[in-house]
């Protein structure tokens, strides 16, 4: 269940290794961050331009166009007509 809590005690007390699981230990951390860093960037640093294609419509603005449209035509419909109109 959600309502259930659980705990996790980590423990990271490296005063308790002798000293040579310590550099073990340090050399295998080390290792790592070099595999990261020969990995490379993550993220794309020329990344690509946006393009606005004319020609792609978008529908659900069309959509809301024409409603709006609809409602100021009912409107000016159940307006009283004045001088002007």
């Amino acid at each position: 269940m959600w309502a259930e809590r659980q705990r996790i005690d980590l423990k990271h007390d490296w005063t308790q290794l002798t000293e040579a699981e310590r550099i073990r230990k340090a050399m295998a951390m080390l290792d790592m961050a070099q595999e990261i860093v020969d990995r490379g960037p993550v993220i794309d640093l020329k990344p690509s331009p946006i393009v606005y294609d004319p020609t792609d419509g978008d529908e659900l603005a069309e959509q809301e166009r024409r409603r709006r449209q609809e409602q100021q035509q009912q409107d000016d419909h159940n307006q009283p007509g004045g001088i002007g109109r």
